[in-house]
């Protein structure tokens, strides 16, 4: 299995500039400098819509889609449906904001790979219980007074 490839360019392809060390290699190869990358959480989801169903007409909803993956964590097996992009949602994300037009969750004890509905449908399910994201997100769901109706 080959590993990640080494970004750099020999001496006579690389004019000195933003992005390179001054320094070579051993082979007379300029080093580039490694980018930059930042985790930065969002620090505000909005939910529109919330729906709670039972496991079965989740499942079949599912099947019914193009996108056939639920995701499960902490015991609630769910999905999501994001807003219409737009320009002013696009600037919302810069700000860290993000908008959730709705999501449709059923209680779900146990992570499997799949699930199969009583009427045979199945549906793929990925487990994303570490995820800090969903994981608040279900913990959200949790206090929510739909959780217990």
């Amino acid at each position: 299995m080959a590993g990640c490839i080494r970004w750099a360019m020999s001496p006579a392809k690389v004019v000195h500039g933003p992005g390179y060390y001054p320094k070579t290699d051993k082979t007379g190869t300029y080093l580039r400098f490694m980018t930059d990358f930042v985790y930065e959480p969002y620090s505000t989801v909005f939910v529109r819509d919330v729906v709670k169903m039972g496991l079965d007409d989740l499942i079949g909803m599912m099947s019914t889609l193009e996108s056939g993956n639920a995701y499960w964590a902490d015991g609630v097996l769910f999905v999501s449906f994001a807003m219409t992009d737009s320009e002013e949602l696009a600037k919302k994300e810069m700000e860290g904001k993000t908008y959730i037009d709705k999501i449709i969750f059923a209680k779900h004890d146990s992570y499997t790979k799949t699930i199969k509905s009583s009427t045979n449908f199945e549906i793929n399910v990925l487990n994303v219980q570490k995820s800090q994201l969903y994981c608040d997100l279900v913990s959200w769901l949790k206090t929510q007074p739909i959780w217990d109706e």
